[in-house]
């Protein structure tokens, strides 16, 4: 819902029971809301969803003038110019845990798959020296002739060193699927029951996950020795909404996520 269409609604709730003059400058109040809102650099959704219902509002507001019981569950909102943070935040200690567990984890498929291709390069290696071996012993001048290896051994493995490589950039690309594939999460954050969600909670879509966790925080981090990631963290501690430098590029938030039995 947009500031437009939200004041819309609460106007056309408030003219029915209040005067001109009260409904007016209600909305003024309101108006105020979304503004300091964007100022902190939220969207007018995101700040139509924090207030709730026009309607509801209306209603709480009415009954509070009136002197009658507020409706339950309804919160009173018009002096509440700065809202307190989502209490479904996740702290900063459960992602930087979660953040240990993917980094242990992805980097134990790396290092196995590499271990896989280093031992492709030996065995390659291996059996060309020895098909060799006999030529090379009977040389007189006992000198290995490298043009005995064999094409084919060549190719193998220079493949096998460029595999090792390719390996090491992929890595980058596996949080970035995960996130995208299971709808905010890793595998550290499924253990720890938090997920990553747009501002609007909404799903991210695969381009929001390629910029959060292979841009910024891999490419980035990478290009600035770490300490891109290292202050993106401090500024979350610092900050209300636990905003890190990655989520601010993209506008998500990490959320508490509890697992329902089964799930």
């Amino acid at each position: 819902m947009t500031k437009l269409e939200f004041l819309r609604e609460l106007e056309f709730s408030l003219l029915d029971s209040l005067p001109a003059g009260d409904a007016t400058e209600i909305l003024a109040d309101y108006k105020d809301i979304f503004e300091n809102g964007i100022a902190d650099g939220k969207n007018e959704q995101q700040i139509a969803a924090e207030l709730g219902s026009p309607a509801k509002i209306a209603r709480t507001i009415i009954n509070d003038l009136k002197g009658e019981q507020p409706e339950p569950h309804i919160t009173y909102v018009i002096e509440k110019q700065n809202p307190d943070p989502p209490e479904n935040l996740a702290n900063m200690s459960t992602r930087l845990g979660a953040y240990f567990i993917d980094s242990i984890l992805f980097s134990g498929i790396i290092i196995l798959l590499a271990m896989v291709a280093f031992y492709s390069f030996s065995i390659s290696t291996t059996s060309a020296v020895q098909v060799n071996y006999a030529e090379v012993a009977q040389n007189s001048y006992g000198t290995h002739d490298l043009s005995k290896f064999s094409m084919a051994d060549a190719i193998l493995s220079t493949l096998s060193i460029f595999f090792v490589f390719l390996l090491m950039g992929s890595s980058m690309l596996l949080s970035t699927l995960f996130v995208w594939l299971t709808n905010g999460y890793t595998p550290g954050k499924w253990l720890l029951k938090i997920r990553i969600v747009k501002n609007d909670g909404s799903k991210i879509s695969l381009g929001t996950a390629f910029v959060r966790e292979t841009v910024m925080k891999s490419i980035a981090n990478g290009l600035t020795s770490s300490l891109l990631n290292i202050g993106s963290f401090i500024w979350g501690c610092c900050t209300p909404l636990h905003k890190t430098v990655h989520d601010i590029a993209v506008d998500t938030t990490v959320i508490l996520a509890p697992r329902v039995k089964g799930e």
